[in-house]
Formats: C-alpha cells, sequence, structure tokens
C-alpha cells in the first residue's frame, strides 16, 4: 500500500493553504462530509479543519472551538451535525454544519461515570466516535468503557470494565458488533452478545509481530472495511495493520518507519515522507 501526502508537511502550525503548504499541530481524527471535503481535527491547534477537493486547508467554526474546545479527539458526522469528542472538558459537543455554532453538549463537564440526560451525564477523556442512525458511540477511555449518546440524547453505557483499560477508537460491524482499540492494552477487541473478546494482540503485551499471534503497539484506531476486514492504527509501531474477515491473521498494510543504521542516528528526509510517524486515526471512505 503507497502512503501519500494529502495535506500538511513536517512543520508544526495552524496555517491554511494548499496541499503541503497548511500547517497542523497533532492532526487526529477525521471524517468524510456530504460535499467530499474532509474534517480535521487539529488536536494541539484546538482547532477544526477541513480540506476541499482540491487540497486547500482552511480552519472552519474557528471562534467555536478556540474558545469551547479543548483537545478535540474524536469526529463524526449524521443527520448535519459534527460530533467532537472535547476531551479537554469531558464532553461530547454537538456543531450544526448549517450554522457551525454547537448546538449540542452532552456532559457535565464533570470528569466521571454517570449515565442520563445529556446536562447530568459524566465523561472522563472521551476519544474516538462512531455516529450511525441509532445514536453515537463513544470510546470512554478514562472511564474503560463504551457509551452511546441515544437518538433523544440520553448517554447509556453499552461495555464496561471486562478488562479495558484505555478504549480509544471504535467502529460498528455489519452483524450487531462493535469493535474497539485498547491503547493501553495494546489489544483488539470485539463486543457481541454481551461479550467482549480479544481478536487481535495479547493484552498488556507490547510488540509488533504479524499473524496469528499477533502483537500491537497503542492501537488507537479501527475502521471496518468493505470486505469485512478491519483496519486499526497501530499508533506505536509506526504502522497501518489489517484483522483478517475470518478474524484469524493480522497483516501489516502500510509502513512502519524503516530502522535506521546511520551513524549520525538521523532518518533520511525521504524516508520520513514515505512512511508514517505515530499515526493517529483512520477514516472510512464508505
Amino acid at each position: 500500500m503507497q502512503v501519500r501526502t494529502l495535506c500538511g508537511s513536517l512543520r508544526v502550525g495552524s496555517t491554511d493553504g494548499a496541499h503541503t503548504q497548511a500547517r497542523f499541530n497533532r492532526p487526529g481524527a477525521s471524517c468524510i462530509l456530504p460535499d467530499g471535503t474532509i474534517l480535521i481535527a487539529d488536536i494541539g491547534n484546538n482547532l477544526l479543519r477541513r480540506m476541499n477537493k482540491s487540497g486547500l486547508v482552511e480552519t472552519i467554526a474557528a471562534n467555536e472551538t478556540r474558545t469551547n474546545i479543548i483537545e478535540p479527539t474524536g469526529l463524526a458526522f449524521v443527520d448535519g451535525h459534527i460530533y467532537v469528542s472535547d476531551s479537554g472538558h469531558n464532553r461530547i459537543k454537538s456543531i450544526s454544519i448549517e450554522t457551525m455554532k454547537i448546538d449540542k453538549i452532552f456532559g457535565n463537564g464533570k470528569k466521571g461515570f454517570y449515565d442520563g440526560r445529556s446536562v447530568d451525564a459524566m465523561f472522563s477523556k472521551p476519544q474516538g466516535l462512531y455516529a450511525n442512525q441509532d445514536g453515537i458511540y463513544v470510546a470512554d477511555e478514562g472511564n474503560s468503557a463504551i457509551r452511546m449518546i441515544t437518538k433523544d440524547g440520553n448517554v447509556k453505557t453499552i461495555v464496561s470494565g471486562q478488562g479495558m483499560k484505555g478504549p480509544n477508537g471504535i467502529c460498528l460491524g455489519n452483524e450487531d458488533e462493535i469493535f474497539i482499540t485498547d491503547k493501553l492494552n495494546h489489544c483488539i477487541y470485539q463486543f457481541k452478545d454481551s461479550t467482549l473478546r480479544v481478536i487481535g494482540g495479547i493484552c498488556g503485551r507490547c510488540g509488533f509481530q504479524d499473524g496469528f499471534n499477533s502483537l500491537f503497539n497503542s492501537p488507537t484506531s479501527i475502521t471496518y472495511a468493505n470486505d469485512g476486514a478491519l483496519l486499526i492504527v497501530d499508533s506505536g509501531n509506526n504502522c497501518i495493520r489489517r484483522i483478517s474477515s475470518d478474524r484469524l491473521g493480522v497483516e501489516t498494510i502500510a509502513g512502519p518507519l524503516p530502522t535506521n543504521n546511520n551513524d549520525d542516528d538521523q532518518v533520511n528526509i525521504i524516508n520520513i515522507n514515505n512512511h508514517l510517524i505515530h499515526p493517529d486515526r483512520l477514516t472510512s471512505l464508505q
């Protein structure tokens, strides 16, 4: 699989512009809007950015995000609204695509673990989001739980504990199953029929190994592919991994950054541009 830079460069900043002229600071989650533009959570700048089909990057909802959102770690779009994990405030916020204003807030801002109405519920460092017509699924990392914001605006817990330490990424499959990356446990879960089981990696063991006895290093994001396979951001290993549709094997499909043997301990800039360094999130093209 070939890695190609769409926008941004090795330089940190917040400058808008075309393709590699744009600057980011820890870009993380992204999602595709109905018009084909790509929405990007610029975590280090506490901003939302978007790239149009021509490759032009611009900052959106700047007044809303700069003053109201700290560390936007998750993004999802459904029914005309952008949902953002406001990790620094322990909240999920909704931004109307028409007005680019925050119109709904879920969580009271206090760090905690409580289900209920949007104004009463509590989260702890919410991370990845997944949206469908049933609601918004939240990887609530600090509470080691998967939560859900229902259509009526209430928050409920889908699964908590059961060995999870740091659920960070989340997606749904085609058979009422939820897939979860556990960043702190270095493994991948499937949650189905009220049962949580490991389908990738060995819980609590960090490493890099393909095959049936796979190992991961701080996986942060997951998405469900058209063929039923799972694509995972293995952040600590600087690569993208794939779990086969039969869940029997793991392979590396992009990265990792090659080991450098130069005496000056520097990596050639050409190698950096063709590989990944601490990738964070994946965007589904479905």
